[in-house]
Order: structure tokens, then sequence, then C-alpha cells
């Protein structure tokens, strides 16, 4: 197999790099070939590093390649990085600008788990889903509209030559870099591609990283034999379902938790050479030397449902199963020869839990073999968390989707089913837009009156409101107010009440007698802090004064009921809202159209910041992605404290499906992890993607997967649980442990700073679990030592 330039182009000299990430023994070496027979060795590396070499000067020029990398016998390790450079001779080259030709490379066979001896040739590979940019060695992307053309199809037919617009763009002499935009990877072979373009006169140079996900991690050992072997992780490490060699000493299981907080760790087991049948875990009380002990009920046993991503949410994402839904290990469970299963232990410290060091056995036995314990430590910090945040959070949650999946028929059923996630959504620090699905505030329109009145009735309101509040300690609510009107950037509604415009003297003696009513009662309840408007979504400059003048409408009758739109300030909005007579309580802008100086001005003039993920923004910010690293989710809320956010928001929380895409037969979320556009824009049955667990963050229960489940008969089981639902959790947990040391310490820049090794800016964060528990035992030193 060989890399072979069309006519006239010639390479006139070439280097070479592999880089080796992981490594458990023996040798990686790289050889180069004219003919493929003939093999000189470049050079070789027994340890994570890499090699460098230069291409001898006798094979050139040439227009045909061979590059070979092997493993000596017994090795074991991993190639992250492959690199070729080269400049191109084109002696009927003339012009600049011209036709830019695309080159096809033979199939690569990427093996990762394969024998370790098998001889992978050569570097260069194509598939057809693979897009790229230009950028300079700098790496600085030139803009996308800079180059078109069309995708090869999988037979390399239907070729179509790339064209760069703007004639000066590549400069001969130069070097240039194309980097890879996407690339696929089969999960059952293992076989990966891209494709490659070089321009005619300039140094060319070709280029491969692992994507992120599939880098070996060495994990501690726990245990091992001959058919598996078990590791440990901290929960924010997500790692493929395929086995890969176990390569790090044993190490002992070690957490730390403040009271109030849950802390969970995850064991690996990987079945190498055949199947573990009927597997089950159970952990012991925790225990001090001195006595004090922590429950195993305190204990939640889960597994990490691998779901496969078909469409990579974008380019960090890779086509592959991806872990993400936590169902709970009620059961034996059969793991896959050549598999891993990660198992979930989460550990509740209760607030009178006495601080020390406590130890529990983790016990596991299969149908087949398996029968072992080994322990887990924890230590539990001198303090504890509040039970209610001071940060705020507000997510939605589509109740009339919980009960179609949980097929709620009657009232007891669905009243059963709330309580069901309210527990879930409490216990991680998660409060919903509606808490009361099923007693809302009752309103009747008097139009007869003189003037016209609104009669409200609270009576089951208040009744489940206080119990939610007092039960669940949610942080904040979504008050309707009608009469307001409505809508997105896409479209709108105009306001109106009983048929009466805004304009009408019975509209404004409405609003005005309903807004009141309730600002006096919630005031009189003490939620008047808790409760917010939220009635607008994302508006454009174009519905600035639609959107301001209803909040002015508001101000002028309600004052203190709180204003929140999710837009990031601007001169525009502000002029408009000035021109209202208004202003807006709680700024909520998309975390990357944060802006420090504007956002800054508004926390000086009084004004709450708060801020919200969804579809966007994607890499390289913190996302709310299936297919991301766990760390983001977690980071996420460091970043709000550093920036004085006090409250996190995003849209949806439950979205298993979506009417567009799915207008007959609901989605199954475990099978499918896509969240689906959904707008009336755009015919039904249509699939646009949002991103892969997009509005998704927990999972009706396996029996509920999708509707009609049962027999039809109600399904009254609490949802399960995410990975990026339990990082929300721990990054909450973080924020009120920050907050904690804020309120205790005199040189907040100080704390600042020591956060910054977490997270240096919204695309600059460290990846790594071990950072984090770094940083955070030295603000709890800090916390205990006040």
């Amino acid at each position: 197999r060989s890399l072979t330039l069309p006519a006239p182009l010639k390479l006139l000299s070439g280097t070479c790099s592999v880089g080796v990430n992981y490594h458990i023994g023996g040798k990686c070496l790289l050889s180069v070939s004219r003919d493929g027979n003939d093999w000189t060795p470049l050079g070789s590396v027994d340890k994570v590093g890499q090699i460098d070499a230069v291409i001898p000067d006798s094979f050139f020029p040439t227009d045909t390649l061979y590059l070979k990398i092997q493993a000596d016998s017994n090795a074991s390790f991993q190639v992250n990085r492959l690199t070729l450079e080269s400049p191109i001779a084109c002696k009927n080259y003339s012009g600049i600008g011209k036709t830019v030709y695309p080159l096809l490379w033979p199939e690569f066979s990427w093996t990762r788990e394969k024998n370790v001896e098998q001889t992978v040739e050569p570097l260069f590979f194509r598939n057809t889903s693979t897009w790229f940019k230009f950028s300079n060695l700098s790496d600085k992307p030139y803009d996308a509209d800079r180059f078109n053309g069309t995708k090869i199809d999988p037979n390399g037919k239907e070729q179509q030559a790339y064209r760069l617009l703007g004639g000066n763009d590549i400069i001969p002499e130069k070097s240039y870099r194309f980097l890879v935009v996407g690339e696929k990877i089969d999960s059952n072979t293992g076989r990966m591609g891209i494709s490659w373009l070089q321009a005619p006169g300039v140094t060319i140079c070709i280029q491969y990283d692992t994507p992120e996900y599939h880098k070996s991690v060495a994990l501690p050992l726990v245990w091992k034999d001959d058919a598996a072997f078990l590791t440990w992780a901290y929960p924010e490490q997500k790692l493929p379902r395929d086995v890969v060699p176990a390569g790090r000493k044993s190490e002992p299981i070690q957490l730390s938790a403040a009271k109030n907080e849950y802390e969970s760790v995850q064991i690996f087991v990987n079945a190498q050479k055949t199947e573990i049948r009927g597997l089950t875990a159970s952990i012991s009380d925790l225990k001090t030397e001195a006595g004090a002990r922590i429950a195993a009920s305190n204990v939640e046993i889960r597994t990490a449902y691998y779901h496969f991503v078909e469409t990579p949410t974008d380019k960090t994402g890779v086509s592959d199963f991806w872990p993400d839904a936590l169902i709970p290990l009620d059961k034996p469970v059969d793991v896959e020869a050549g598999r891993r299963l990660p198992i979930w232990f989460t550990v509740y410290v209760p607030e009178d839990a006495i601080a020390g060091d406590y130890t529990a056995t983790i016990t596991m036995k299969s149908a087949n073999g398996i029968d072992i314990s080994f322990p887990m430590q924890m230590h539990v910090w001198n303090f504890a968390i509040p039970k209610t945040n001071t940060l705020e959070t507000a997510f939605g949650l589509g109740w009339n989707r919980v009960f179609q999946y949980h097929n709620c028929k009657t009232e007891a059923d669905k009243r059963a089913v709330v309580d069901l996630y309210l527990e879930n959504y409490s216990k991680h620090r998660v409060s919903i837009y509606n808490p009361t699905p099923l007693d809302p505030i009752r309103v009747k329109w008097n139009t007869q009156a003189d003037p016209p009145q609104a009669e409200l009735d609270f009576t089951a309101f208040d009744q489940e409101m206080e119990r939610v509040l007092a039960k669940y300690r949610f942080t904040s609510f979504v008050i309707p107010i009608h009469g307001m009107g409505g809508g997105t950037y896409e479209s709108r509604t105009e306001p109106s009440l009983e048929g009466f415009t805004k304009e009408t003297p019975q509209f404004k003696a409405l609003f005005a007698s309903y807004a009141t009513q309730l600002e006096k009662h919630l005031i009189e309840k003490g939620w008047i802090d808790k409760a917010y408007v939220y009635w607008f979504d994302e508006p454009d400059p174009k519905d600035y004064k639609f959107v301001a003048d209803g909040f002015g409408r508001l101000s002028a009758v309600a004052p203190k009921i709180r204003k929140m739109i999710t837009e990031e300030p601007s001169d525009g909005f502000l002029n408009a809202l000035k021109t209202a007579n208004t202003k807006i309580d709680i700024w909520c802008p998309v975390s990357y159209n944060y802006d420090a100086d504007e956002c800054n001005k508004r926390l000086a003039a009084g004004e709450k910041l708060w801020w919200y993920v969804c579809t966007g923004p994607k890499e390289p910010y913190c996302t709310l992605f299936i297919d991301h690293p766990g760390v983001e989710l977690r980071i996420w809320h460091w970043q709000a404290f550093q920036r004085g956010i006090t409250g996190s928001l995003v849209w949806e929380s439950c979205w298993w499906t979506s009417d567009t895409a799915f207008p007959d037969t609901p989605q199954n979320p475990y099978e499918d992890p896509m969240g689906y556009v959904a707008s009336g824009a755009i015919p039904k049955g249509t699939k646009q993607n949002w991103g892969n667990g997009d509005g998704r963050f927990v999972y009706p229960p396996l029996d509920a997967a999708t509707p009609g489940r049962n027999d039809g008969n109600p399904i009254l089981l609490p949802p399960n649980s995410s990975i990026r639902w339990e990082m929300i959790r721990d990054g909450i947990e973080d924020y009120e442990t920050l907050r904690l040391l804020a309120g205790k310490v005199k040189d907040k820049e100080k704390l600042l700073e020591l956060t910054r090794k977490v997270s240096k800016g919204l695309t600059d964060f460290t990846h790594d679990p071990q950072t984090i528990r770094k940083v955070k035992q030295q603000i709890v030193e800090m916390i205990e030592k006040e």
C-alpha cells in the first residue's frame, strides 16, 4: 500500500513523527520503503514519547512512499499521532489559487486491541464522512468559505477538485497544514479513515490525532485473573466499552466528601476471554476505627448503559458506544467477552456524619467464578455544604412527556410519578420550572365587573408549593403571567386577555388586577425571591422592543416579580428597556455569548446573572453532550463561580423524543442518544440533529423506554440518572464549597487564582479529574483552617 501523488507531483524530502501516548511494554518501530518490500528503519521508542525521524535523501524525489509502524513481540502500547511532512515539486505548476488536487489514500486498518505484532501500514487513509479546513502552521484556520468541493463516494468515484477562493491564499515555498475537521471510526472493526487534500507548490503535512475518547488510560488495578480484571476511576472518566489491557499497579479506592455531599467511584469490570454471567455487587456499611458509621443504605449501586452514537455531535465526539444512563444494579447482569461494564458506587454523606476516615467492603460475585471483596476508603471532611443551594437552578421538565412514557392515565398515577421525579431532581440539587404541574394557580376573568377583575384561587397551588419547597428545597420556579403574549426569536404571540388586546381598557384592567394580586400573594408567602417570569426565549434584536414593552407593562403593576430573559445584555436591548421604563432582574445568556464587560456592568447595577447551555455551545466550550468528556458539566459550574454567575439554566431535561422527528412512534432514548429538533417550520418526520443528549439528563426507567410498555399499565418507577446528571450535581457541590470559602477568606483573588488551575477560560480547562480533586483538596484545607 502506498501514498501515490498524481503526475507531475513529486515528494522532494520528508520528516515524520509517531507519538506513543500509552505504554505497557515493548517497542514501537517505524520504518520507510519506496516499494513496500525493502524497509529502512527510522527509529523506535519503548516508553510514552515519540519518534521524530528524517527520511533519508536516497528516497527522494518520489511519487510513492510507504511507511510502516510495528510492535515488537509481546509489546502493548497505543499510537495517538502520526505525521508526515514533505515539500512537493510540480514542474508544470503555474499560478496561485488554482485547482487543489484530491488525493485518495488506500484504506488503513487501525487496530486498538488486536494482535500487538500486527504490522499497520500505511499512514494514509480516507473516509467519505471527513471534511477539512485549511490552516497555516500556526494552526490559525482559514475561513470556511475559502474553499468548496464535494465528498468522495465510498468507491472513490465522482471526484471533484476543491478550489481555493481568493488567489493569494496559498503561497509557494510556505508551509501549510491541512487539519481534520471530523473523522469516523467503525466501532466493530476499529477501522478509521480520513481524506486528505494538498496544494501543488507548497509543503504538505498529513496529521492524525487519536480522539480523546479512544486514548488509552492506565487505571488503578483492583483485581485480576486470566479471564477478567477490575479497575477503578473517578466518575468523570468515560471509557469505550471495548476492553484494553490493564496497565497500572493496584491502588486503594480513595474518595473524599463533605457532609451533605455525594461522591462516586466507578469500578470497571473488564471481561477478557469469556463472558461474565450473573454478576452482582454489594457494599457494607462505611465505618471508622472509632466506630462511626455511614449505613450502606446511603450508597447507590448502578451500571452505566452504553448508547451507540451514530452521528457525533461535533469533532470532539466519535461514532462509538458511549456511557451515559445509569441503571440500578438490582438484579444480576452479564458482561460480554471483550467488553467492560462500569459499576457506579455513589455515597451520600449525611449531615450528621462524624468527620474522619471510613472504610467499606465492596463484594462482587458472578455465576461463573468471580467471588471477590476489596476495600473502599472515604474521608469525610469536617464541614457541611448547605442543604439548599445558594446557586439557583432552572431546568425544564416536560411533564406531559413523562406521563406519556410512564403510561399515566389517572391523577393518582401522575402524582406518584411527579414525586418520584421531584425526589430525583432534589437529590441532584436541581430546581425545575414547574414543580406543581397538577396544581396551577386558577384564574377566572370577570369581564362584567366595572372595572373588569381577575379572580385568583391559590388554594391547591399554595398547598402543593409549600409541600415541595419544604420537602425538596427547590431554589426557584417559573410563575406564569397571563396576558404577556410570548414567543422566541422564530415567532411570537401578541398579548391579549379574554379577546381584549393590550391597547384596550379592559385588557389593562384585567392585567393589572391579575398581576397585582399575584405579586401581593408571592410576597405574603415569602416566595417573591423564588418566583421569576420566563415568558420569551432568546429574543433577536427585532424582538427587543416587544420584550421591553411586555416587561414594562409588568413592572408598572407588579415591579417586585423577577424578570428573567435568556439573552445577553447589549446596548440595543438596554436602550429598549430604558424606553419602556423597566429593567431585567436576571440576565441569562448562553455561555459562549457571555461578555465579561457587559455582564459585570449589570452585576454592578444590582442585577443577577445566570447562564445556560443547550444545543450550543459545542466544542471547545463546556457542553452538555454525551459524546464529550465527563468533566465539562462539572467545570461549567467552576466557570460560573469565577464570573459571579448565580444561576444555571437548561431548556429541558427529559427530551426523550421529538414530535417533529418522530410523529408516529416515539423515540427510544436508550437506543438513539441524539436530541432532535422540534419545529413547526420543518416537515413531520424530518430528523435534524441538536446533539447527542441535548435536553436529556434523566431517562425513563428501562421498563418505560418507549410509551405503551407493560401492556399500557402505569410504570410507577423513578427516572434513571445519567453520568452528565451526576456531573451537574458534582459541579453544584463544588460551587457551594467555593462559596463557603469565599465567605471566609479576605483575599478573593487568591481563591480565584486557585480555581484557574481547573479552568483558565471558557475554552481552556482541564480534562483531568485528578486536577479537580487536588484543587478542591486545597480549598477544603483552607475552609477547615478558618
